[in-house]
Formats: C-alpha cells, sequence, structure tokens
C-alpha cells in the first residue's frame, strides 16, 4: 500500500512512514522496516521523537541476527 502512494500521486509524511515502519516492526520486516527509515531521511521529512524509540528497537532486533 505504501509503494502504491507515489503512483496516486499522495506523497508519503511522516504518519505514513510511521506507519508503515511500526507494521513492518509488529510483523517482524526490520529489514524493510530499516528501508523505509531511510527513505524517510533521504526525502527530509521531519521525524518524530516517537520514530527514535521504534528505530532504536529495530537496530538492536538487527544486531541479534548478526
Amino acid at each position: 500500500l505504501f509503494e502504491a502512494m507515489p503512483r496516486a500521486q499522495i506523497t508519503p509524511d511522516a504518519i505514513s512512514y510511521s506507519a508503515a515502519i511500526s507494521a513492518c516492526e509488529k510483523a517482524g520486516q526490520w529489514q524493510q522496516a530499516i528501508a523505509f527509515f531511510e527513505a524517510m531521511l533521504k526525502s527530509r521529512i521531519s521525524i518524530l521523537p516517537a520514530f527514535f524509540f521504534i528505530v532504536i528497537d529495530l537496530y538492536c532486533v538487527f544486531l541479534c541476527f548478526l
């Protein structure tokens, strides 16, 4: 659904990125969640404070798989 936004001429914002990252985290798809976070940084969208907790948790899970 998130990838369909640009085709529908909808620009993802912090809320849509947050929802996508959170959904990936809950589904155990940490690699995709990190990819969404990196894409958000590249698009220069303002980071919500809640993102820091989600990202810290994602990287902790990532480090467990190394």
